[in-house]
């Protein structure tokens, strides 16, 4: 079972032993999996996760793009905050990180696909 928090109230996913795979041009499944995968020293953490937020979600087509801003929401029910560094001050961004840091807030950086050569 998996906790998740879905527009602040708690939501437990059960997860099955069903994982999804890539299908072949023959419509037969071949042994990898779909998005994510099992880490190198073999933990299944992520692919149980993805397979819990993607049961939430209805399916994993309803995930096929989101932010890690709604990710945090969502696995933590906690308030979440997005500040766009365009035009902000390196003092600003700075000040910013320092106090999330000071009190021990998880945070994520992420930029626009495709922006920046990235």
């Amino acid at each position: 079972m998996v906790n998740f928090y879905r527009k602040g109230y708690p939501v437990k996913v059960i997860v099955d032993d069903r994982l999804p795979l890539y299908p072949n041009p023959a419509g037969k499944y071949v042994d990898q999996l779909f998005n994510s995968k099992m880490s190198p020293n073999n933990a299944w953490w992520s692919v149980i996760l993805e397979k819990a937020y993607c049961k939430m979600n209805v399916n994993c087509a309803n995930i096929n793009s989101g932010t890690a801003l709604l990710s945090f929401y969502d696995l933590t029910g906690m308030p979440t905050m997005k500040h766009e560094l365009e035009g902000m001050l390196n003092d600003d961004f700075y000040k910013i990180v320092s106090e999330a840091t000071s009190k021990t807030w998880p945070m994520v950086a992420s930029c626009v696909n495709g922006e920046y050569g990235l």
